[in-house]
């Protein structure tokens, strides 16, 4: 019996997508990110930016934070809603 393939051509219907309730447009999540260095701050904004761009409005608010602020924010108060700051393991153990 000879194997038939089937045409790529057909487009099937995307599934609507989860993020796309009206009650999430109101949400704004912080990214903090430590302030200093020009290729983090590009690609922070860049990540803001495709998400924006994904999501059809403003859901993460770029902030740069002074790299001790960020740190005591991150490890000692928790106030920040998403971070991105680099840590260097002890040992390579966890590498």
């Amino acid at each position: 019996m000879p194997i038939r393939s089937i045409p790529l051509t057909r487009r099937w219907p995307r599934p609507k997508p989860v993020y796309s309730d009206p009650a999430l447009n109101t949400v704004r999540l912080t990214l903090k990110y430590p302030k200093g260095n020009p290729d983090v701050d590009k690609a922070m904004k860049a990540l803001c930016a495709q998400v924006r761009e994904v999501l059809g409005h403003d859901l993460l608010v770029p902030e740069e934070v002074d790299p001790w602020q960020l740190r005591k924010d991150v490890e000692e108060t928790q106030n920040f809603d998403l971070a991105y700051c680099s840590y260097d393991f002890p040992d390579d153990t966890l590498c």
